[in-house]
C-alpha cells in the first residue's frame, strides 16, 4: 500500500489596529470581451475537408441566443455548436460541398462567462476549395409602412434560382438584418443571383403567406462588390389576414382582403364549408352564422391555389356587457356628428335621435349606421351653436335584446380660433397621381386627397398637435396602395414618410417643402 506525506502549514496571522477600516472589494468590473486565441484549423483556412472546428478563447465563454449564428451557404442540417470551458466546438452534420467557402457569422452570440461581454460580431471563414470567395454585397431593408419599424428576424438570401419561388425554395447565401435594417452578405462566389428578404417569423427560411416580403427584381450578376441595394418589405401574395373578427364591433367574424378576390372558399380545418357572403367590392367576407370555430383555412385566387390558416379573433363577452351610446369624438368640426354605440346594432329608431338648442329642435338632415356601430348625423349648423345637445331616446337603439338608456348631452365645438391649416409643397418633378395620407401622432388617418397635378396642397380646420404625412406614388392611378408582386417580379409602389410637423393651435404652418429621394 502507498502512503502519501501530507504537508501541514500552519500559518500565523498578526493583527493590527488600524485607524481606518476599508472595505475589501473585488476591484473593476470586467468589460473586456473574450479574445480568439487559436483555432483549428485556422481562421481562413483552404483545403477544409474535416467535419470539426475548434476555437479557443482566453476566458471561459457561453452563448446567449444562439438562433443569432448563422451558417453560410445554407445547410440542410444545422451543425451542432458544443461549449466547453474556454473552448467552442463546431461538428457539423452533413458533408460540406466542394470547392465552397463556409462563413459562420456568430454575431454577438459569444460572450464571456463571468459578466456576458459580447465578442462582437465575430466570423469564422474557410474553404473546402484553394481559395476564399470573397464578394461581398450589402444594403438595407425598409418598411414602406412602418419605417421606424425594427426589423428584427428579417433573413436576406441569395438564390441560386432562375425564378423567383420563395416560398419554396431556401436560399444559398444568407443573413439576417441587424434592428436598423441594415445587412451583409459576405464571402460570395461568381455567379448570378435572386436577391430577396423575408421576416422568416418562423425561422424555416422560407416565404409564408402571412409573412413579410422584399426582393429585388432585376436577377443580379455577381462579378464585384455591390453596396447600398435598397429592400422594401411588403405584405406577402397581396392578402391582408389580420382583420379575421373585430372583437365588440361584428356580430361575426370577417376576413378582410388588400384588393377585391374573384375565386374564394372557406372551410373549418376539418374540412367543414364555412358560408359568407362577399361585399359589394369584392374584398370583405362576411361570415354567415355564429357557428364555433379556431381557425380558418382560406382558398383564394390572392393565394395562387395556396391555402392560409388564419384565427379567429377573440369573441367579445357581450352578454355581460350594456348598450351604450356616446359621442364619438369630444370635439365636433363641420355639420357631423357621431355618435357610437357600446355593442353590435340589430336595429334603431331613427326617430329617437334628436338635436337641440336651448328648447328648440334643430332638424337632422341624415342619419345613417356604418359597419362599426357608429351613427354619422349630420345637420344644418348655423353661426351661434352655444347651447346644442345631443338627445338619443331610450330604447332608440337596440342589440339582441338589449336596449339602451336615454342619452343627453352637450354637444362641444370646437372652434375656429383654435384651429389651423398646414400646406406642403410638390417637387416639380413629382407631383402626378399621388395619394396624401395625412395622419396624427396616433397613426389614425386623418385627411385623404388624390393629387392630380398640382404643386401644392393645404389641409384646413386642424386641430392642434403632431401630424404626419404619408404620400403614396399612385403609378397605376387606382386609387389606392398596391403592395407587391413577386410572381411577376413588381415592387411595391413606393411610399414616402415625412413628419412629425407640430401645429399650434391658430398659427398656420404653410410651405414645408417635400424633398422625395
Amino acid at each position: 500500500m502507498k502512503y502519501r506525506k501530507i504537508l501541514h502549514l500552519s500559518l500565523v496571522f498578526t493583527v493590527c489596529a488600524c485607524a481606518n477600516q476599508v472595505a475589501l472589494t473585488g476591484g473593476d468590473k470586467d468589460s473586456t470581451p473574450p479574445k480568439v486565441l487559436e483555432s483549428s484549423p485556422p481562421n481562413g483556412s483552404v483545403n477544409f475537408d474535416g467535419d470539426v472546428i475548434k476555437i479557443s478563447f482566453d476566458e471561459l465563454i457561453q452563448i446567449q441566443n444562439q438562433a443569432q449564428i448563422v451558417v453560410s451557404p445554407l445547410m440542410d442540417e444545422t451543425p451542432k455548436f458544443v461549449f466547453s470551458g474556454k473552448n467552442v466546438v463546431v461538428r457539423f452534420q452533413e458533408k460540406l460541398r466542394d470547392s465552397t467557402t463556409y462563413r459562420i457569422d456568430f454575431r454577438n452570440a459569444l460572450v464571456d462567462y463571468n459578466e456576458s461581454n459580447p465578442l462582437a460580431d465575430y466570423s469564422y471563414v474557410f474553404s473546402t476549395g484553394t481559395f476564399l470567395d470573397s464578394l461581398v454585397l450589402s444594403g438595407k431593408v425598409s418598411n414602406y409602412l412602418d419605417d421606424k419599424e425594427k426589423q428584427k428576424d428579417v433573413l436576406v438570401g441569395l438564390y441560386t434560382t432562375t425564378t423567383n419561388l420563395l416560398d419554396s425554395l431556401r436560399p444559398l447565401y444568407i443573413s439576417r438584418a441587424d434592428e436598423s435594417g441594415n445587412f451583409v452578405l459576405n464571402n460570395i462566389a461568381y455567379g448570378k443571383y435572386f436577391l430577396a428578404a423575408i421576416k422568416d417569423d418562423n425561422r424555416d427560411f422560407k416565404l409564408q403567406a402571412n409573412e413579410l416580403f422584399a426582393f429585388k427584381s432585376e436577377f443580379i450578376n455577381l462579378t464585384k462588390n455591390l453596396d447600398s441595394i435598397p429592400l422594401y418589405l411588403t405584405q406577402s401574395r397581396n392578402i391582408i389576414p389580420g382583420a379575421t373578427g373585430i372583437d365588440g364591433l361584428f356580430p361575426n367574424a370577417i376576413v378582410v382582403f388588400s384588393k377585391p378576390v374573384s375565386h374564394l372558399q372557406m372551410e373549418t380545418p376539418d374540412g367543414i364549408a364555412i358560408d359568407f357572403n362577399l361585399n359589394a367590392s369584392g374584398d370583405t367576407a362576411f361570415i354567415k352564422k355564429k357557428i364555433e370555430f379556431d381557425k380558418i383555412v382560406l382558398n383564394s385566387n390572392l393565394l395562387n391555389n395556396d391555402t392560409l390558416t388564419i384565427s379567429k379573433a377573440k369573441k367579445a363577452d357581450d352578454d355581460n356587457k350594456e348598450l351604450r351610446v356616446s359621442l364619438g369624438s369630444e370635439k365636433i368640426r363641420g355639420n357631423r356628428i357621431w355618435v357610437k354605440a357600446s355593442l353590435p346594432v340589430q336595429s334603431y329608431n331613427n326617430k329617437g335621435f334628436h338635436l337641440f338648442k336651448d328648447s328648440t329642435e334643430v332638424p337632422i338632415n341624415s342619419l345613417k349606421l356604418n359597419t362599426r356601430n357608429v351613427f354619422e348625423i349630420t345637420f344644418q349648423r348655423t353661426e351661434e351653436l352655444n347651447g346644442l345637445r345631443i338627445v338619443v331616446d331610450s330604447a332608440a337603439v337596440k342589440s339582441g335584446e338589449k336596449v339602451n338608456s336615454k342619452y343627453d348631452w352637450p354637444v362641444a365645438f370646437a372652434g375656429e380660433s383654435t384651429m389651423a391649416s398646414m400646406g406642403f409643397v410638390l417637387p416639380a418633378d413629382v407631383h402626378d397621381n399621388l395619394l396624401i395620407e395625412l395622419r396624427d401622432d396616433k397613426d389614425q388617418l386623418v385627411r385623404l386627397i388624390h393629387v392630380k397635378d398640382e404643386t401644392e396642397i393645404i389641409f384646413n380646420k386642424l386641430y392642434e398637435g403632431n401630424y404626419n404625412l404619408r404620400v403614396v406614388v399612385d403609378e397605376n392611378n387606382n386609387g389606392i396602395w398596391d403592395s407587391a408582386d413577386f410572381e411577376k417580379l413588381q415592387q411595391p409602389e413606393k411610399i414616402y414618410n415625412f413628419g412629425p410637423f407640430k401645429l399650434e393651435g391658430g398659427w398656420d404652418l404653410l410651405g414645408n417643402k417635400l424633398e422625395f429621394n
